[in-house]
């Protein structure tokens, strides 16, 4: 015990070194398509054009969604160390097999297949985070997603630069080989691990399934849900398609396009504390940061998709993307506010099934938005440029859906309220 914290277990440290340049590497590969489809030849060595880009670099969503249930039961129920070297491996060879893809199915399956591996890193770090006590445990947790997301930004900074070196292919089998040695790290280092449940496997899921069934069927739920998922897949959907946007309607060099982009993750890293500091603040009004931060979000893409269909002016829309990273750190209220509502033995099944069914938006948003770009542009080769016009429409899309999310949102809380009073009074 040390100023009234638990000791760490031996090897601890080490451990947090390896998951945090875990998450930083994931956070490359999670952004890398985004880098590609501003600064490299991906989309004419592929013979495409925005709508299968879109859907190639979507694909990582909907994969890493689906694996969130499975990973949480199997962080109970295995080695979560194991896991993550497992992970590790999974991340290098997915990541050789979509560099050395030679047609756009072989592309997108491997991409599906970095989706999957990277799934099953979030919630077995979780698992061993809580070896250093709970004192420590939100603070822990802060320091993944910082790495996750300088990761991020490191992905959409440098790899455009570099890509006017070296292939798209070269460099993702570059930016995979970390993942051998930390690998390594998790099989051979003095890592610590934590007890295994009891129970068996198929019947924590099956648990685990029944307990999302109860959590749908509360009312109060939806309104959280569908703002996060539409707001999240919005999140998504501009990252994605931003480096485009800088290459082609705002004329940058291939070597800068990510830095409108990159100030995503960086304005949630910058704010991600303020956030959590504020809703703490705010106390059981802190839906009114949640919902707040959404429609301020809603109503900042309306003008990105205004400015983006005219010749703005470049230093304002730098200014309103840092201003949407920075609104996204509100989106993470959502999993506090299941807090005020559902019991404890339901509240790993409920966060579950909002993290992950949240990545089936992340999943249509780019692709939507690839084929939007197609429909208003209508491109006759792979190499295309793409004019304001559609860039202005496909980020139109965005603000619609978190509109009509939001509206849907309001409508539902309406119907909700009796329940809420009812619960207050019992």
């Amino acid at each position: 015990m040390k100023g009234g914290q638990p000791a760490v277990p031996r090897g601890f440290w080490t451990a947090l070194l390896a998951i945090n340049a875990l998450w930083t590497a994931a956070g490359v590969h999670r952004y890398l398509t985004s880098a590609y489809l501003g600064a490299s030849t991906m989309l004419d060595d592929f013979q495409i054009t925005a709508t299968a880009a879109g859907l190639l670099a979507a694909i990582y969503f909907p994969i890493y969604g689906l694996t969130q249930l499975p990973s949480g039961v199997l962080a109970d129920h295995r080695s979560p160390r194991q896991i993550l070297a497992y992970s590790s491996l999974g991340l290098f060879a997915s990541s050789l097999a979509f560099a050395l893809a030679p047609t756009l199915e072989w592309a997108v399956v491997s991409r599906g297949l970095v989706g999957f591996a990277s799934g099953f890193v979030w919630l077995a770090s979780l698992k061993l985070f809580l070896l250093a006590g709970h004192e420590r445990y939100s603070r822990l947790i802060g320091t993944i997603v910082v790495a996750g997301n300088l990761g991020g930004m490191l992905a959409l900074l440098a790899l455009p630069p570099l890509l006017g070196v070296w292939p798209w292919r070269a460099l993702t089998v570059a930016a995979a080989l970390p993942m051998l040695g930390l690998a390594a790290v998790f099989w051979l280092a003095p890592v610590p691990d934590v007890e295994r449940a009891q129970s068996r496997f198929w019947r924590a899921m099956g648990d685990g399934l029944r307990a999302c069934v109860v959590v749908l069927r509360d009312l109060r739920f939806w309104p959280i849900y569908l703002t996060a998922i539409m707001w999240n897949g919005a999140h998504f959907g501009l990252v994605t398609w931003l480096p485009r946007y800088a290459r082609d309607a705002l004329g940058q060099e291939r070597a800068t396009v990510g830095t409108l982009a990159a100030l995503i993750p960086f304005g949630l890293v910058v704010a991600g504390y303020i956030a959590g500091w504020l809703y703490q603040r705010f106390g059981k009004r802190g839906a009114w940061l949640f919902y707040g931060s959404a429609a301020l979000y809603t109503t900042l893409l309306v003008l990105l998709a205004l400015l983006g269909a005219g010749t703005s002016s470049p230093l304002l829309l730098y200014v309103v993307v840092l201003a949407l990273g920075m609104l996204f750190s509100g989106f993470f209220a959502s999993m506090s506010l299941l807090v005020n509502f559902v019991p404890p033995e339901r509240l790993g099944a409920a966060t579950g099934l909002l993290n992950g069914s949240s990545f089936g938006p992340a999943f249509a948003t780019p692709w939507l938005m690839g084929f939007v770009l197609d429909m208003v542009d209508r491109p006759t080769s792979a190499p295309w440029t793409y004019s304001h016009a559609a860039f202005g429409a496909a980020l139109g899309l965005l603000a619609v859906l978190t509109g009509t999310a939001l509206l849907a949102a309001w409508w539902l809380h309406r119907l909700a309220q009796p329940i809420a009073r009812r619960a207050t009074q019992g």
